[in-house]
């Protein structure tokens, strides 16, 4: 294993995507795809970022012909972690508007077996829970930099969120909240997550 499978295989594992770890370097990404290709190589500084980044020593990644420790060689039938990831943190976030519209309609008909309050806590039971789904899918976030402006930017997203169902629950204008809350899904997953949040989905090159 060269050193540019070396770095492929360590990026992978630490769930970094190109763009995430030359952020990390303060490099450019066509740098980061040049050094796994092996149409260039690490200076001296980068080879020292780029160790502390991926946690290994700079020896193990000059080493020619030896395996980096725990890191399995790339393979195209290898399945990447982060699509995984990618498609729960989707359903996390489709749920919880999906749960916050619930919250905005009374059931029709009625429970009928108790208090309104019985209604209203199973609604916000199932709202807590991709809530906290939500907020769990974090910590797939290996760069605690990214995870904590991540946070940020999805309490600001979950605040938006809450207004337009306290909106819509007290004006009655329920289907125009609907339509809001559902294009704020969009907006977030499609728009916010690849492009503030770092969250894209991984496409395999045929070149691997």
């Amino acid at each position: 294993m060269g050193i540019g499978e070396r770095i492929l295989a360590l990026r992978k594992q630490h769930g970094f995507s190109q763009e995430a770890l030359a952020e990390r370097l303060g490099v450019s990404r066509q740098a980061v795809s040049r050094w796994e290709q092996g149409t260039a190589k690490p200076d001296a500084d980068n080879l020292a970022r780029l160790s502390q980044a991926l946690g290994v020593t700079a020896d193990a990644l000059l080493r020619d012909g030896c395996e980096t420790d725990g890191v399995p060689a790339p393979s195209a039938k290898q399945p990447d972690p982060r699509i995984l990831h990618m498609n729960l943190t989707r359903i996390a976030i489709i749920a919880q508007a999906a749960f916050l519209n619930a919250v905005i309609y009374p059931w029709d008909p009625p429970l009928g077996v108790g208090p309104d309050w019985i209604e209203l806590a199973v609604k916000l039971a199932l709202l807590l829970a991709a809530s906290l789904w939500m907020a769990r899918n974090l910590w797939y976030e290996r760069d605690p930099d990214r995870r904590r402006r991540n946070a940020r930017i999805e309490t600001m997203y979950c605040a938006f969120q809450a207004a337009v169902v306290l909106a819509g629950w007290y004006s009655g204008w329920r289907p125009a909240a609907t339509a809001v809350l559902l294009a704020a899904a969009m907006v977030y997953i499609f728009c916010v997550n690849p492009r503030y949040m770092g969250r894209t989905l991984v496409r395999r090159k045929k070149n691997g």
